[in-house]
């Protein structure tokens, strides 16, 4: 088992400088330790794509994000799979049936967990500031709940899940993971924010991973 008392956050002891408490428009928590396994296959192998489907509790998706028993599933592209773990402590385990089940199969599961770090934004402002730097549509019709795409803040590659109605994940690369939040932070001067980082290794309504 994994212990993430070991490890320590990109973000250990990151403060914005506009911190306001209260009420806010925009909640920024950040969510370092989520077990994250990135699953490459070509969607030909049926056979093997089935034995992950056994582990993960259900199909990997065609499109977007689907919840499973184990976590949140985000399709990245054709043959590009990445799983959030609903339990950090279940990397370990969950790891090693996924590499029993390719039994041979010419494909990969990699740990990212330590490669990418996990932002939730949420509140009325949050789909306004994301947009602000961003030329992914972001409009509700357009990206709504589930929805996962690739895109770039400014400069920053990051991957963005709509998890619920005013609800964001966004997972940037580890190296960037501080000076993208505090860039990102920096764009929401025009709202009351509050920011904090979770202890649990995920958000305290497990949306990240559960679902919607």
């Amino acid at each position: 088992m994994r212990d993430t008392s070991l490890l320590q956050s990109p973000l250990n002891g990151f403060s914005p400088g506009h911190f306001q408490g209260g009420p806010a428009d925009i909640q920024c928590l950040s969510v370092p330790f989520v077990g994250k396994l990135l699953i490459k296959l070509p969607r030909s192998n049926r056979d093997t794509m089935e034995r992950l489907g056994s582990v993960l509790g259900g199909p990997l998706p065609q499109r977007h994000s689907l919840t499973r028993p184990v976590g949140r599933i985000l399709a990245l592209g054709p043959s590009e799979w990445l799983l959030l773990l609903k339990k950090p402590e279940d990397l370990e385990s969950i790891s090693s049936a996924l590499q029993n089940a390719l039994n041979g199969a010419s494909a990969a599961i990699l740990d990212f967990s330590s490669g990418l770090h996990l932002l939730r934004l949420s509140g009325p402002a949050a789909e306004t500031l994301l947009q602000m730097s961003m030329t992914l549509d972001l409009d509700r019709q357009s990206f709504p709940a589930d929805h996962v795409a690739r895109s770039r803040y400014d400069k920053y590659p990051v991957t963005v899940v709509r998890v619920a109605d005013s609800a964001f994940d966004v997972l940037v690369a580890r190296s960037f993971a501080r000076s993208f939040t505090d860039y990102l932070l920096k764009r929401s001067k025009l709202w009351e924010i509050s920011y904090s980082e979770s202890q649990t290794g995920r958000p305290d309504d497990e949306r990240c991973c559960e679902g919607s």
